[in-house]
């Protein structure tokens, strides 16, 4: 069993395939989801999952962090829907929702202004997931990088399976199969790659 920096369980770090074609084949299985050819697509099947874009009024470029380029960025995505989590969640999507769901938290913390913001971001702790979606760099149709915040493990390996796409930010992930997708692009197993240079925002 390996172990990330951060104690978690990391799968048995054994290949299950070297053949990308056949890999992918058994991650569109283990995920249910289709092949997603391109961030249209991407974006046609979260909204199957019940996710929308981002209402105008809720700030969210704040939570990009140092796997999301900004520049890229072109569509924020997201949802408020707790079966998704005992339905398509797993152990690791679960554990986010019980550790935060008792959390006393204050919508009103940072003033009436900012409560729908506030609440949004409470959420995350526990029934929402929001997605960033990036365009490739040389390709606007292209999809170049997935970002997915709260109880949403599932999701983040879902979104490879089906695009192909090799998230900047893996998650704390147990997937032999999401493991391999890294190995066979050419990263270290679950790599970390953060934004060089990248700079919260003032």
């Amino acid at each position: 069993m390996i172990w990330d920096p951060r104690g978690r369980r990391r799968g048995n770090g054994v290949r299950v395939t070297d053949d990308r074609d056949v890999l992918y084949r058994l991650a569109r299985r283990r995920y249910d989801v289709p092949e997603l050819a391109d961030r249209a697509a991407a974006i046609a099947w979260l909204q199957t999952l019940g996710f929308d874009r981002v209402e105008p009024g809720i700030e969210v470029a704040g939570m990009m962090d140092e796997y999301v380029d900004r520049d890229l960025v072109t569509d924020a995505l997201t949802v408020n829907d707790r079966s998704l989590v005992f339905t398509r969640g797993n152990d690791c999507d679960r554990d986010h929702y019980f550790a935060n769901v008792d959390d006393d938290d204050d919508p009103l913390e940072y003033g009436p202004e900012n409560e729908a913001s506030t609440r949004f971001s409470i959420e995350l702790g526990t029934d929402r997931l929001l997605v960033f979606l990036e365009r490739a760099a040389d390709d606007p149709a292209a999809l170049g990088n997935i970002r997915v915040y709260g109880p949403g493990q599932w999701l983040r390996e879902a979104l490879w399976a089906g695009t192909a796409v090799i998230p900047r930010e893996c998650g704390p992930s147990h997937s032999d199969l999401f493991g391999d997708g890294y190995v066979l692009a050419g990263y270290e197993r679950f790599e970390l790659r953060p934004i060089p240079g990248w700079e919260p925002l003032p």
